[in-house]
């Protein structure tokens, strides 16, 4: 069944910035932005400062396409991991999951980038 776009979001966002909110809240940081099964898998010690503001930005993206932001769902709600091949792609848990099945949306495509001091992603939702 062919799927037609429903929602679009993109979010660009500093490094330093990202980096300074780490140095100040720590792990108390991660476990907001990052959900329980990410940080287990995702990261590795020392984080990396620009994979961190990638995932930012890719759930900041996710959430504008889902089109209501960060209402009625948390960010650690939204699941960002690489396929095989680096490919980013989006797992949506409990309130995230809710909103994309309430606006019928059944794919999201997802891309990051980071060079030096920026980061952004680009997300792609998909309805049938």
């Amino acid at each position: 069944m062919p799927q037609n776009v429903c929602g679009l979001g993109v979010d660009i966002v500093s490094v330093g910035r990202i980096a300074a909110l780490w140095q100040r809240h720590g792990e108390s940081f991660l476990a907001r932005v990052l959900s329980e099964e990410e940080r287990r898998g995702s990261f590795d010690d020392p984080v990396s400062m620009e994979r961190l503001a990638g995932r930012w930005a890719a759930k900041e993206a996710v959430a504008k396409a889902l089109g209501s932001g960060f209402r009625g769902f948390n960010m650690s709600d939204v699941e960002i991991y690489n396929d095989a091949h680096g490919r980013p792609y989006v797992v949506l848990q409990r309130g995230a999951a809710e909103r994309a099945q309430e606006s019928g949306i059944a794919s999201l495509l997802l891309s990051i980038s980071h060079e030096k001091e920026m980061a952004i992603a680009e997300a792609i939702a998909l309805c049938e």
